[in-house]
């Protein structure tokens, strides 16, 4: 499994549609490149600062992702929307365990 990691930040002015952009770009993985799942997460003491995780199952389905004409453009715009360099990285997961743990919904 591979975890996708961006960090990235984003004017002020182009917040809206980042997130409009953004979350075409989330279901378009999601539906048609394999994508297991995905989050874009603003940070609140930084507003404008987002950290976007995207879980793949095989390098071949993020490939296909990052080679598509929707990628491309997105990663097209997007450059003209950030204010700083944007970390990419690629982490390889071996192993995945459940850990037992649980949270329970607590009544009122």
């Amino acid at each position: 499994m591979f975890i996708l990691t961006c960090d990235i930040q984003i004017e002020n002015q182009y917040k809206e549609e980042f997130l409009e952009l953004s979350s075409e770009q989330i279901t378009y993985a999601m539906e048609s490149c394999g994508c297991l799942s995905s989050q874009l997460l603003e940070d609140l003491e930084h507003p404008g600062d987002y950290m976007f995780f995207g879980r793949w199952p095989r390098r071949r389905e993020l490939h296909t992702y990052v080679e598509s004409e929707e990628c491309q453009a997105f990663t097209q715009r997007l450059s003209e929307m950030i204010s700083r360099t944007t970390s990419i990285e690629l982490h390889s997961i071996e192993l995945t365990e459940e850990t037992g743990l649980e949270i329970d919904k607590r009544s009122a």
